[in-house]
Protein backbone atom coordinates (compact mmCIF):
# COMPACT_ATOMS: atom_id res chain seq x y z
CA UNK A 1 0.00 0.00 0.00
CA UNK A 2 1.01 3.55 -0.78
CA UNK A 3 -1.64 5.40 0.79
CA UNK A 4 -3.35 5.38 4.18
CA UNK A 5 -6.87 6.55 4.08
CA UNK A 6 -7.97 7.69 7.70
CA UNK A 7 -11.19 9.39 9.17
CA UNK A 8 -13.54 8.34 11.60
CA UNK A 9 -14.91 5.10 11.81
CA UNK A 10 -16.77 3.90 15.98
CA UNK A 11 -18.42 7.20 16.87
CA UNK A 12 -19.71 7.79 13.03
CA UNK A 13 -23.75 8.33 13.26
CA UNK A 14 -25.86 5.04 12.53
CA UNK A 15 -27.42 6.52 10.26
CA UNK A 16 -24.68 8.32 8.02
CA UNK A 17 -22.29 4.69 8.83
CA UNK A 18 -23.01 2.64 5.34
CA UNK A 19 -23.10 6.18 3.12
CA UNK A 20 -20.12 7.41 4.75
CA UNK A 21 -18.08 3.90 4.11
CA UNK A 22 -19.38 4.51 0.71
CA UNK A 23 -17.76 7.62 0.50
CA UNK A 24 -14.20 6.80 1.74
CA UNK A 25 -14.93 3.60 -0.97
CA UNK A 26 -14.76 6.02 -3.81
CA UNK A 27 -12.14 8.24 -2.54
CA UNK A 28 -9.95 4.92 -2.67
CA UNK A 29 -11.03 4.00 -6.01
CA UNK A 30 -10.02 7.67 -7.43
CA UNK A 31 -6.53 7.19 -5.43
CA UNK A 32 -6.11 3.94 -6.59
CA UNK A 33 -6.55 5.22 -10.09
CA UNK A 34 -3.19 7.03 -9.61
CA UNK A 35 -1.33 3.64 -9.21
CA UNK A 36 -1.03 4.09 -5.87
CA UNK A 37 -3.05 1.19 -3.84
CA UNK A 38 -4.86 2.49 -0.96
CA UNK A 39 -5.09 0.92 2.60
CA UNK A 40 -8.76 1.37 4.14
CA UNK A 41 -9.01 0.74 7.40
CA UNK A 42 -12.43 -0.38 7.69
CA UNK A 43 -11.88 -3.17 5.68
CA UNK A 44 -9.86 -4.72 8.01
CA UNK A 45 -9.88 -2.98 11.44
CA UNK A 46 -13.85 -1.83 11.10
CA UNK A 47 -14.76 -1.22 14.82
CA UNK A 48 -18.31 -2.24 14.43
CA UNK A 49 -17.45 -5.24 11.86
CA UNK A 50 -14.76 -7.03 12.99
CA UNK A 51 -15.74 -6.39 16.92
CA UNK A 52 -13.51 -9.78 16.99
CA UNK A 53 -10.11 -7.67 16.34
CA UNK A 54 -8.01 -6.98 19.87
CA UNK A 55 -7.81 -3.28 20.43
CA UNK A 56 -3.99 -3.72 20.64
CA UNK A 57 -3.23 -5.22 17.69
CA UNK A 58 -5.41 -3.05 15.68
CA UNK A 59 -2.98 -0.68 17.53
CA UNK A 60 0.32 -1.94 16.63
CA UNK A 61 -0.64 -2.63 13.10
CA UNK A 62 -2.04 0.52 11.75
CA UNK A 63 0.60 2.60 13.84
CA UNK A 64 3.56 0.61 11.84
CA UNK A 65 1.17 1.34 8.85
CA UNK A 66 0.59 5.22 9.33
CA UNK A 67 4.89 5.57 10.19
CA UNK A 68 5.45 3.60 7.32
CA UNK A 69 3.73 4.36 4.31
CA UNK A 70 4.44 6.88 2.45
CA UNK A 71 1.31 9.48 2.58
CA UNK A 72 -1.71 9.88 4.45
CA UNK A 73 -5.18 10.80 3.21
CA UNK A 74 -7.14 12.28 6.43
CA UNK A 75 -10.69 12.85 6.12
CA UNK A 76 -11.78 15.08 8.87
CA UNK A 77 -15.41 15.55 8.47
CA UNK A 78 -16.48 14.18 11.80
CA UNK A 79 -14.29 14.02 15.21
CA UNK A 80 -12.27 10.94 15.76
CA UNK A 81 -9.79 9.47 18.32
CA UNK A 82 -8.59 7.11 16.28
CA UNK A 83 -8.04 9.74 13.18
CA UNK A 84 -6.30 11.96 15.99
CA UNK A 85 -4.06 9.28 16.70
CA UNK A 86 -2.88 8.61 12.96
CA UNK A 87 -2.10 12.14 12.62
CA UNK A 88 0.06 12.32 15.50
CA UNK A 89 1.55 8.88 14.16
CA UNK A 90 2.06 10.74 10.88
CA UNK A 91 3.80 13.18 12.51
CA UNK A 92 6.22 10.88 14.34
CA UNK A 93 6.95 8.70 11.25
CA UNK A 94 7.65 11.89 9.11
CA UNK A 95 4.20 10.80 7.00
CA UNK A 96 3.53 13.10 4.41
CA UNK A 97 -0.73 14.56 4.85
CA UNK A 98 -3.25 15.19 2.65
CA UNK A 99 -6.20 16.36 4.42
CA UNK A 100 -10.27 16.68 3.62
CA UNK A 101 -12.88 18.48 4.64
CA UNK A 102 -16.00 19.40 4.25
CA UNK A 103 -16.86 23.39 4.33
CA UNK A 104 -18.23 24.59 7.57
CA UNK A 105 -16.52 21.69 9.23
CA UNK A 106 -14.07 22.82 12.10
CA UNK A 107 -10.79 21.48 12.32
CA UNK A 108 -9.65 20.63 15.89
CA UNK A 109 -6.68 23.22 17.14
CA UNK A 110 -4.63 19.77 18.19
CA UNK A 111 -5.00 18.50 14.59
CA UNK A 112 -4.19 21.92 12.90
CA UNK A 113 -1.43 22.48 15.50
CA UNK A 114 0.05 19.01 14.61
CA UNK A 115 -0.48 19.64 10.66
CA UNK A 116 1.40 23.25 10.89
CA UNK A 117 4.26 21.97 13.02
CA UNK A 118 4.78 19.17 10.29
CA UNK A 119 5.20 21.93 8.14
CA UNK A 120 7.21 23.79 9.92
CA UNK A 121 9.50 20.53 10.48
CA UNK A 122 9.46 20.23 6.48
CA UNK A 123 6.76 17.55 6.45
CA UNK A 124 4.72 18.11 3.25
CA UNK A 125 1.03 18.66 4.53
CA UNK A 126 -1.92 20.09 2.82
CA UNK A 127 -5.42 20.84 3.81
CA UNK A 128 -8.18 20.86 0.85
CA UNK A 129 -11.63 22.37 2.00
CA UNK A 130 -14.26 20.71 -0.33
CA UNK A 131 -18.41 22.12 -0.79
CA UNK A 132 -19.65 18.37 -1.40
CA UNK A 133 -18.04 14.54 -1.54
CA UNK A 134 -18.48 14.55 -5.45
CA UNK A 135 -15.62 17.11 -5.55
CA UNK A 136 -13.63 15.85 -3.20
CA UNK A 137 -13.71 12.33 -4.89
CA UNK A 138 -12.84 13.98 -8.23
CA UNK A 139 -9.66 16.29 -6.38
CA UNK A 140 -7.96 13.75 -4.03
CA UNK A 141 -6.32 12.01 -7.24
CA UNK A 142 -4.81 15.64 -8.39
CA UNK A 143 -4.00 16.53 -4.50
CA UNK A 144 -2.18 12.77 -4.53
CA UNK A 145 -0.42 13.18 -7.60
CA UNK A 146 1.27 16.63 -6.08
CA UNK A 147 2.79 14.45 -3.43
CA UNK A 148 4.14 11.59 -5.97
CA UNK A 149 7.80 12.89 -5.58
CA UNK A 150 7.74 12.86 -1.94
CA UNK A 151 5.99 9.47 -2.14
CA UNK A 152 8.59 8.17 -3.98
CA UNK A 153 11.27 9.36 -2.06
CA UNK A 154 9.40 7.87 1.13
CA UNK A 155 8.88 4.33 -0.97
CA UNK A 156 12.82 4.13 -2.19
CA UNK A 157 13.62 5.42 1.84
CA UNK A 158 11.57 2.56 3.40
CA UNK A 159 12.28 -0.03 0.71
CA UNK A 160 8.07 -0.51 0.67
Amino acid sequence: FHVYLASALANLPEDIRDSFRLYLEELAKAIDKTGHLTYVPHRYTDPIKHADVDDVEIDKMEEEVVKNIPLVVAVFDYPSNGLGMEIAEAYVGKTPVIGLIKKDIRLSKRVSGKLRRMQNEGIKTEIYVYENQPEAIKKVSELVMKFESDMIKRIEKNKI
